[in-house]
């Protein structure tokens, strides 16, 4: 994965979910300091089925650990089975040559979440985003409890992310 930066920046990753747990990871792999903001009050005990495919297989060799944790929470997939409803055997199987992880989406969540946490990616949760803004060359977030977090580079990676006021007006710190 190419540097994202020569230098080390400030970045603030908006969502813990799988995709901005792992772009916390990849970063602060490449020398930044992250903070991972995520509104929920922790890590999601339930969730659906997650199948990784082979190209983000691929991307998340650039992670270092990423494919050890992952493994620990997966299931094989080297084989598909399809099924009938009438029956007992499958009626075809394909074999699959590119890896694939099959899992859940709490197991993924956390193991990134422990990844990104002995990486050290600071991880705050129960924080609600009210506004981001751009202003030269800071970007600010500003939670719903009024602080007010500055960075180089803001991560927008929540998937159920509600609208936000976004402007590029700089932020201030009384209530304005």
């Amino acid at each position: 994965m190419a540097p994202l930066s020569n230098q080390s920046l400030k970045v603030i990753v908006v969502g813990a979910g799988p995709a901005g747990l792992c772009a916390a990871v990849a970063l602060r792999q490449q020398g930044h300091a992250v903070k991972v903001l995520e509104r929920q009050r922790g890590l999601q005990s339930r969730g659906n089925a997650l199948v990784i495919q082979p190209a983000a297989v691929k991307a998340l060799s650039h992670v270092r650990g990423a494919h050890q944790a992952l493994d620990k929470v997966s299931v094989r997939s080297d084989r598909l089975c399809y099924w009938s409803y009438k029956g007992n055997e499958p009626f075809a199987v394909a074999t699959l040559l590119d890896k694939r992880f099959e899992t859940d989406r709490p197991s993924v969540q956390r193991a990134l979440y422990e990844l990104a946490v002995k990486g050290g990616v600071e991880v705050s949760f129960g924080c609600n985003i009210d506004h981001v803004g751009d202003a030269k060359d800071t970007a600010t977030v500003r939670t719903s409890a009024g602080e007010v977090l500055d960075a180089d580079v803001i991560v927008a990676a929540d998937g159920m992310f509600p609208a936000l006021n976004i402007s590029n007006e700089p932020q201030t710190t009384n209530g304005g």
